[in-house]
């Protein structure tokens, strides 16, 4: 399986804090900001999988993930 989407993934806030929009190329989804932490240890796991054979293609989902996670934590 090759897995393509070389578009930098985006992940932001809704307008009031409890949601989180994550979207890379024609895929987007969406979860309550209380689960951020699950689905960033979700990627991770995807990332560090198999040896890291799939790590540049998950990797900047990781990264866009953390980043939010940052932001909301100095938020609070």
């Amino acid at each position: 399986m090759v897995l393509t989407g070389t578009e930098a993934p985006q992940a932001w806030l809704s307008e009031d804090g409890r949601t989180v929009y994550v979207r890379r190329g024609g895929w987007q989804s969406s979860f309550p900001v209380s689960a951020l932490g699950r689905w960033l240890s979700f990627y991770r796991s995807l990332r560090d999988g198999k040896g890291g054979k799939y790590a540049a293609y998950y990797a900047p989902m990781v990264e866009a993930l953390a980043r939010l996670e940052r932001d909301v934590r100095s938020a609070e």
